[in-house]
């Protein structure tokens, strides 16, 4: 329905209605004297007819009026609204939205306390992403290394190759789970032993590799005073170790890490739930003004089909009227029927005889003020 720009006076229109009106009456009236014409020169009706001669027909000619007018203006989809119905909807809507807003503050309350305890440590995880390139970095360069220094024990590159990647491998492994295998144990005394358990562990592979690789060299008469017994295990335990502060400095836990994934996902739905919080706070703001609008555009729209309906009504009466006059005028018996003085049958009306009373409110709306 077309919101309406409504004043204190009984003027108002529509252009459909206004348009329809003018169009059809003066076709009417001109069916109506013909019609009245028509039954003159039959001398009818006689004085006993009864107005079911003629009356009907000039009826349908309003009837059909009237029903235009009323779809052209909107004025069916309101005939039987009433403000208390209107009211009803609202209340619902209302009801139903505050239900909702409880559910969803419940909600936001809940999540507010899952938050308490959780950090966003993105900052951090972003800085230990950039140091582990720098941890791969390292790897790359101990495999380079590790393949030189394998190269003098095997001449086959491939198995050089394949060699040094395995134990650049293992060691990569090792120092990026430093930090988590030492947090392990609850105790400080715990950590430094499995800390120092580790490096340990680590010298003991390497030393192990490098007494192969020296017998190898010996048996093979490759060992030479220019060749360090302990270069393989320097270079190799020195990158490992600067992996592994790299890691113990900088690689957050893997339960904060949990934690953090657990803090933007109770983030994001906080943020949605209030979201939809504030969806619902803004509409429970619009209700009273559109229930207060709908309402006023019924009460106006049924003013302007009561105005219409009065105009109808009226020229139907006058059209009546037009029938008796043109029929006497036209018939030659001079007989006047004693139809003529019966009362006239009232139009099929559609809304009541007490229209709402006019709003003040101004709305944007096709309906305007003559001039």
């Amino acid at each position: 329905m077309k919101k309406n720009k409504t004043l204190l006076n009984s003027n108002f229109y529509h252009k459909d209605g206004d348009r329809l009106i003018a169009d059809r009456i003066p076709a009417i009236e001109n069916d109506i004297k013909t019609f009245a014409q028509d039954l003159a020169e039959q001398s009818r009706p006689t004085k006993q007819d009864s107005s079911d001669l003629f009356l009907p027909k000039i009826q349908s000619f309003y009837q059909v009026l009237l029903e235009l007018v009323f779809k052209g203006i909107g004025a069916f989809s309101v005939l039987n609204q009433t403000v208390n119905q209107i009211t009803a909807i609202f209340e619902r809507e209302q009801k139903a939205l505050q239900k909702n807003l409880h559910n969803y503050n419940e909600k936001a309350r809940v999540l507010r306390k899952d938050l308490k305890g959780l950090t966003d440590i993105s900052h951090i995880i972003q800085k230990w992403k950039k140091w582990r390139l720098v941890l791969v970095a390292l790897s790359i360069g101990e495999v380079a290394v590790n393949f030189k220094i394998l190269l003098i024990v095997t001449p086959n590159q491939l198995t050089a190759l394949v060699a040094s990647l395995g134990l650049c491998t293992v060691l990569f492994i090792i120092a990026h789970s430093f930090k988590d295998l030492v947090n392990i144990c609850k105790t400080k005394a715990q950590k430094w032993s499995i800390g120092v358990g580790i490096i340990l562990g680590v010298l003991i592979l390497l030393y192990s590799l490098n007494v192969i690789r020296v017998n190898y060299m010996e048996n093979s008469g490759q060992l030479s005073g220019e060749v360090s017994e302990w270069s393989f295990v320097i270079i190799n335990f020195s990158m490992w170790l600067a992996g592994a502060i790299i890691a113990l400095l900088y690689k957050p836990l893997k339960s904060d890490v949990a934690k953090n994934v657990q803090f933007k996902k109770i983030k994001k739905e906080l943020k949605e739930v209030e979201s939809e919080t504030e969806k619902i706070n803004s509409r429970l703001t619009e209700i009273p003004k559109e229930r207060d609008q709908k309402i006023l555009d019924m009460q106006n729209l049924k003013y302007m089909a009561m105005h219409y309906q009065n105009t109808i009504v009226s020229h139907y009466n006058s059209g009546v009227a037009l029938f008796k006059s043109e029929n006497l005028f036209r018939r030659m018996d001079n007989v006047h029927p004693k139809s003529f003085s019966a009362p006239i049958p009232p139009l099929k009306t559609y809304i009541g005889q007490t229209a709402p009373a006019p709003q003040t409110k101004k709305t944007k709306s096709s309906i305007k003020r003559k001039k």
